[in-house]
Parts: C-alpha cells; structure tokens; sequence
C-alpha cells in the first residue's frame, strides 16, 4: 500500500483511508478495539511494503 501510494502522486495528506466497524463491534470499548486492530492492520501492510 506504501508503494502504491508513491507511485500514485498524491500527497499523503490528501489520502483518506476509511475502515467499517462490524454490528458486533458497536459500543464505546469495542469501536476503540476494533478501530485499534483496524490500525494496527493498515500501519502493518504499510510498514512492509515500504521496507
């Protein structure tokens, strides 16, 4: 994803990356869970593919 968003040309601050948050996970704790598992996902497609 890290490469794909280089070579595309658009700026990083540009980029909006949007994520869905499943019926079970609806709450106050469970959305902050679920956003961070969400998080930790993207950040480590990102990471890897910039290495």
């Amino acid at each position: 994803m890290g490469k794909a968003i280089e070579k595309s040309g658009v700026a990083r601050d540009e980029i909006f990356v949007t994520t869905k948050l499943w019926i079970q996970d609806t709450g106050y704790e469970s959305t902050k869970k679920a956003f961070e598992r969400s998080l930790k996902r993207l950040c480590d497609r990102i990471t890897r593919h910039e290495d």
